[in-house]
């Protein structure tokens, strides 16, 4: 099959069993600029080949014709989601599972989290460690990246494009679960939004 192919399946009304690659290829997205020569197969995070389903379609462009492109107000800080919500109905309807949204972290065993160093990853603000440091959950987390400033000791790090040392790291980060844990919630403790703020701060004043 080449790659211009369409692989397609019965009753797939809105695409989602149907891809056709050389449309995936000439987005203007990192994910297929990264794989540009046809030899190998995207996989990403935050990037989706599906089509977009209508009702998110209608509420994004319901969203743009609003001019709301601030972050939304689902009640105050530490209100859930509407998809935080939506989450315990949708377990309990597919598997028969009700889980607290509060306590998620309770049921895992270590937050892995390589990240390749690239301009997308610097970038983004490196916060799912120390959201899991702050509940007790070991963290194993890549070398060399933002995600090993943020962690510092209180995580394993390993070599982010390595599944061989990643095992090794999720299997090291088990084994010391009880002093990763008592790390991590140290370190989190020390980060706040107001430290943040006030080394925001000082950079400008630096800058100034």
């Amino acid at each position: 099959m080449s790659a211009s192919d369409v692989i397609a399946m019965p009753d797939d009304p809105f695409g989602l069993r149907s891809l056709d690659i050389e449309r995936l290829r000439a987005k203007r997205c990192a994910k297929w600029a990264e794989v540009p020569d046809g030899t190998q197969y995207a996989a990403w995070v935050a990037d989706m080949d599906f089509p977009v389903a209508p009702a998110i379609r209608a509420a994004l462009r319901d969203v743009i014709d609003r001019d709301e492109f601030g972050y939304p107000d689902w009640g105050g800080p530490y209100a859930l989601s509407p998809a935080a919500k939506l989450f315990p109905h949708r377990m309990r309807e597919r598997y028969g599972w009700s889980p607290d949204p509060d306590h998620l972290y309770d049921l895992v065993d270590v937050l892995a989290y390589p990240r390749h160093s690239m301009r997308l990853t610097e970038l983004v603000t490196p916060l799912k460690p120390l959201e899991a440091m702050a509940q007790g959950v070991p963290v194993v987390t890549s070398e060399g990246t933002a995600t090993e400033e943020t962690a510092g000791s209180a995580a394993v790090l390993v070599k982010p494009m390595d599944p061989t040392d990643i095992a090794r790291g999720i299997t090291e980060a088990i084994a010391r679960r009880a002093e990763l844990s008592a790390k991590g919630f140290a370190r989190a403790k020390k980060r706040s939004w107001r430290e943040t703020a006030a080394l925001t701060a000082q950079v400008y004043r630096e800058l100034a």
